[in-house]
């Protein structure tokens, strides 16, 4: 669950949004063997020297973006989803774009501007299957909800090759980057970059319903919750 501040996206005087430029929400990636090392130490030899690839995304990548605003969308704020594959290149393995910037606005039936306007926590559900290496039958599905549970929006895109060489599965989640506002340049004075994330929750299936339905049920607020195991947190 997400929320965004009031005040997140600077709007104005006809109350249009500003084009919100690059708005990195999370990434997902495969292939870590630390958080901040790609592949085993044979592959890793074989990578072009730059620290995106093995530092911070890999070969294999999925990001996801927050757009909208400006003259195209004045009135929609929505998720915009790039897949990134393996890529040999002059230096060694590296990555390249096969869908860069699909958006999931108003048309695609993702939009959450209704929900920001209402001050409300945004449901997010991201369902990303790498499929198998060479083959065509990979996958991304994003839902997105109410703060009550009600699916406001979902954007799907089915039958794609997302693994072109390493075959190794997703063990990577960042929150978070950058903020590049009008003209990549400073974002507005006055600007508020504060959001809040809760209920963050990795599953080997869907959980979204699930998850709303156990929420609903009224219960003690007073149970800690378990740490998490097998993970690693920085």
């Amino acid at each position: 669950m997400i929320r965004f501040r009031d005040g997140f996206f600077w709007k104005n005087e006809n109350r249009d949004y500003a084009w919100v430029g690059t708005l990195k929400l999370f990434h997902l990636s495969s292939g870590f063997t630390a958080i901040d090392h790609y592949g085993t130490s044979d592959e890793y030899q074989t990578l072009e020297d730059t620290p995106q690839t093995k530092r911070e995304y890999g070969t294999n990548a999925t990001i996801v973006n927050v757009g909208g605003g400006g003259l195209s969308s004045p009135r929609d704020l929505f998720l915009v989803e790039s897949t990134f594959v393996s890529e040999l290149k002059s230096s060694g393995w590296g990555k390249t774009a096969i869908q860069a910037g699909r958006a999931m606005s108003k048309s695609a039936s993702a939009s959450f501007s209704d929900l920001y306007e209402r001050d409300e926590w945004i449901g997010v559900e991201l369902v990303s299957d790498l499929g198998d290496v060479g083959e065509a039958n990979g996958s991304t599905q994003v839902y997105l909800y109410s703060q009550k549970g009600e699916q406001i929006g979902y954007w799907s895109a089915f039958n794609y090759n997302k693994l072109r060489h390493f075959d190794h599965k997703y063990n990577k989640f960042v929150f978070g980057g950058n903020r590049l506002c009008f003209n990549y340049g400073s974002c507005q004075e006055g600007l508020d970059s504060r959001y809040y994330v809760d209920d963050f929750i990795i599953h080997g299936d869907r959980i979204a319903p699930t998850y709303f339905e156990l929420k609903s049920r009224k219960g003690s607020n007073d149970l800690k919750p378990n740490p998490p195991e097998n993970i690693n947190i920085k």
